[in-house]
């Protein structure tokens, strides 16, 4: 009887192995993950901790039909190098690359059909450098360039030794901002907004948005991130709509040449897309 209980728990035990381990890809990988909606997730090392377990090594998900979702590696529970990512169609939804667990370096995301949809740098996880985004017809929609504003270094100097400072457990705080300026266009390529960025950070300049028709919807000018000077707001039909002076006093709606302007047209100012926020390393939250 008890020959015969051994003989049923070895086979258990070796069916329960067979189910949590498998190659991929040449890979002899651990299944962390289940589930028959979601799909399964493998590592190729699960390493014990005193902490826990930390994955390291070759990194799989597969939906739920057995497909590969997402390649890429983990270093001692980091993600590091290129990670690729998958539509159910085997089509590649997007490519990129980690450093200590953060962003690093070029990222690109494709439409479910492989058309590029943008493609960008980070660095340390934040915006970084040209970024540009496209329609799904392969036209530029956007672009725009993200600089790294500053770099503080923080820490308690001490004494002189031989004519150098110290500067012990040293940390370097980066702050992301926009360069240059950021332009958008429309899905027939005419130009939509133009934004002036200033070095400072934020926007500094004159600033423009377009109807589709290719008529101005508003003009005017930023000073360190406020609205500043005479700005103009138009109808479609280029009927100027109303105007507004910054940093003095607001005048009333007013219109060159049809004192019902307003009343004729429902005016809806065009904003970007892109959202720009300032980034920080390390993170503020």
């Amino acid at each position: 009887m008890s020959r015969l209980l051994f003989v049923v728990l070895f086979f258990n035990s070796f069916s329960i192995c067979a189910q949590r381990d498998s190659i991929l890809y040449g890979i002899r990988c651990y299944m962390v993950s289940e589930s028959k909606d979601t799909g399964t997730v493998w590592i190729q090392q699960n390493i014990k901790t005193k902490h826990g377990f930390i994955f390291n090594g070759h990194y799989f998900e597969l939906f739920a039909n057995g497909k590969l979702k997402i390649n890429g590696n983990y270093k001692k529970g980091a993600r590091t190098g290129k990670w690729i990512g998958y539509y159910e169609t085997g089509q590649k939804s997007f490519v990129g690359y980690y450093e200590h667990g953060l962003k690093s370096d070029l990222w690109m995301k494709y439409f479910p059909h492989g058309q590029l949809a943008w493609k960008g740098s980070f660095f340390k996880d934040m915006h970084a450098g040209f970024w540009r985004y496209y329609y799904e017809n392969g036209l530029l929609k956007a672009m725009t360039r993200y600089l790294i504003k500053s770099r503080a270094v923080t820490g308690k100097k001490i004494a002189k030794f031989n004519q150098f400072s110290f500067f012990p457990n040293l940390t370097y705080n980066y702050i992301i901002s926009p360069a240059d300026s950021l332009v958008e266009y429309y899905p027939d390529g005419k130009l939509k907004i133009r934004f002036l960025y200033g070095q400072s950070g934020g926007l500094n300049g004159i600033c423009n948005s377009y109807y589709s028709n290719g008529k101005e919807n508003f003009s005017g000018a930023y000073t360190n991130g406020q609205k500043s000077g005479l700005w103009n707001y138009y109808c479609s039909d280029g009927i100027i709509y109303q105007k507004i002076q910054f940093n003095t006093k607001i005048l009333p709606l007013i219109s060159n040449t049809d004192s019902n302007a307003e009343l004729r047209c429902l005016y809806l100012e065009i904003l970007p897309e892109i959202k720009w926020e300032k980034e920080f390393y390390p993170s503020t939250n």
